[in-house]
């Protein structure tokens, strides 16, 4: 087998060709190399955007560096020069030590995305192809063809077992197609370092919300009933998915989807069967860990500065102090919550009031509401993506945006230390130069996102959105109006499937990265707090270089192996 630094393409026309001339080994080998100066192929860090504007690649054969329970990432670049390769495939062997043998969970070409609309203020770190083209969607199960000069990235993945040997793994990872008619096939050789640390049980909560009616677009824009068989195959999938990347809380955005609620003479009856049965999906194939119910209140205008209405089944929005309205929320609540605790997940459940209240009006009713929920359930707990500091009392689980978090930090410490839970979010904001998903964004903001989670002691966070507007992703545009490029989704829409995306693993990576980090911290706070503050200056200051945050993750992972 031929190895080295320098790529090699073993043309099966060549070698025949050489056999039956009597060439010698000499002669045939130059014959190779002649032919792989056509197909560059390069090793990169898989936290590397390649730009199809990108010039002057260098082959970064770096070992990757994992505890047991982490995924291995392996990024590679494949550019032909003067020629099309046709039908590519890849095909990574596993990484092998000693006894223990690790197969690749993901073999994916990297799809490009157009941004469509870009945050302003931008980041200072932000990026602007000039074609507006981002790689993000990665794409398995397929075979490809590159065009002469096109840059095409490849993402491969390995999920290490918390039960691997610790040591220094490698592997072969190659690449096969044709070119000028003739067959070729491309090794690369990689490595990975699994240190004697085991990822602990997941405690951090990420809320994903996810689209259960664009599951049509798994299904090549066939309509999919809910609750009918095909949907039932769908949403497996894309729970799945959700679990793979360590999401474990379910929105169950509308609630009337879910509970089947009929008026007769002013009594309200609810069917929850598919509501259990979701339920019971979640836990099954999601890894759940909270339920949080859809919200019970709507700005009834869309205006912003609105008071809320509650959300009644059927559609339209009364008054709280509307008849039709606490009827309603009478029956329901307490229905519900007993539900719930027959059933095993009043613990698990949490209820959102109304999305965002801002100070003023919206803040006033939603107190209201708050408050009559717990008149009629005083132990159910409440949820919000917040805007206001003005809700103490109302919320169990603050989750404020990020800049949000910033700027009134001493308050949600003093929530937070009277027991109530902080998380925070991110959407369309924050902007400027706080981490987000954007794909202008450099990739290790978007894993610093749980960084900062540790840093400033939120335990969960919640993002906008799994797979909305996946219509965008078939358009191949990732935005909608006014919204940064990469905020509608985060994951795209394949037959029977869901593929991962760039910002996705590193989002997931980050998660693990907070499982460490507090790992370390019962171990070592000191070690633990400077680990962090060497990439994460502030809410909104940190340190962007790829290479520095690697040493940083070794650090880390060092310390760990002491204890």
């Amino acid at each position: 087998m031929l190895t080295g630094n320098k790529l090699f393409i073993l043309s099966v026309f060549c070698m025949a060709l050489a056999a039956a001339c009597g060439c010698t080994e000499k002669e045939e080998l130059k014959s190779v190399v002649d032919i792989s100066s056509a197909l560059e192929c390069y090793q990169i860090d898989p936290l590397v955007k390649v730009f199809q504007e990108d010039r002057n690649f260098t082959d970064n054969p770096v070992t990757i560096e994992v505890a047991r329970g982490e995924t291995a990432s392996f990024q590679f670049l494949l550019v032909p020069d003067n020629t099309a390769v046709y039908d590519c495939s890849i095909s990574a062997g596993p990484l092998v030590c000693g006894s223990t043998s690790v197969p690749a969970s993901l073999e994916a070409f990297t799809d490009y995305i157009r941004a469509g609309f870009h945050a302003s203020p931008s980041s200072q770190d932000a990026m602007f192809p000039a074609s507006d083209m981002y790689p993000d969607c990665l794409k398995d199960g397929v075979t490809r063809n590159i065009v002469s000069g096109y840059r095409q990235p490849v993402y491969v993945t390995y999920d290490i077992p918390e039960t691997a040997e610790p040591g220094e793994y490698s592997g072969t990872v190659k690449f096969s197609g044709r070119m000028d008619g003739k067959d070729f096939t491309i090794e690369k050789e990689i490595r990975a370092k699994v240190y004697d640390v085991t990822m602990p049980e997941q405690t951090f909560l990420a809320v994903n919300q996810h689209d259960h009616r664009g599951l049509s677009y798994m299904a090549n824009g066939e309509r999919v009933d809910m609750f009918s068989d095909r949907y039932w195959e769908l949403m497996k999938i894309l729970l799945n998915s959700m679990r793979d990347h360590r999401l474990n809380v379910y929105w169950m955005t509308y609630l009337p989807d879910y509970i089947k609620m009929e008026l007769n003479n002013g009594v309200w009856s609810f069917d929850f069967t598919n509501f259990d049965r979701s339920v019971e999906m979640f836990i099954k194939e999601g890894g759940l860990k909270r339920i949080a119910g859809g919200h019970l209140a709507w700005r009834p205008n869309g205006e912003w500065n609105e008071a809320f209405e509650i959300g009644m089944p059927g559609g339209g929005t009364m008054p709280l102090d509307s008849p039709e309205a606490q009827n309603w929320l009478d029956q329901f609540i307490p229905a519900l919550y007993g539900h719930l605790r027959e059933k095993g997940w009043a613990d698990i459940y949490l209820q959102h009031i109304a999305d965002e209240p801002v100070d003023g009006l919206p803040a006033q009713s939603y107190i209201k509401i708050a408050e009559y929920v717990k008149s009629l359930v005083p132990e159910m707990k409440i949820l919000d993506a917040v805007q206001s500091s003005s809700l103490a009392g109302a919320v169990d689980v603050w989750i404020p945006e990020l800049d949000y978090f910033d700027q009134d930090y001493v308050f949600y410490m003093v929530r937070k230390n009277l027991g109530e839970e902080v998380w925070f979010y991110t959407c369309c904001n924050p902007k400027g130069n706080y981490a987000n998903r954007f794909l202008e964004l450099p990739l290790v903001q978007t894993r610093l996102l749980h960084w900062i989670s540790f840093k400033y002691k939120a335990t969960g966070y919640l993002h906008w959105s799994f797979n909305r507007n996946w219509d965008k992703a078939v358009e191949n545009i990732a935005t909608e109006g006014t919204l940064p490029g990469g905020d509608l989704f985060i994951s795209y829409p394949g037959y029977g499937k869901v593929y991962s995306s760039m910002r996705l693993e590193a989002m997931r990576d980050g998660i693990a990265d907070y499982e460490l980090l507090r790992l370390l911290e019962e171990k070592d706070p000191a070690a633990a707090a400077e680990i962090v503050d060497a990439v994460v200056m502030d809410f909104d200051s940190y340190n962007s270089d790829i290479e520095n945050f690697r040493k940083v993750r070794t650090r880390l992972l060092t310390e760990l192996e002491k204890y």
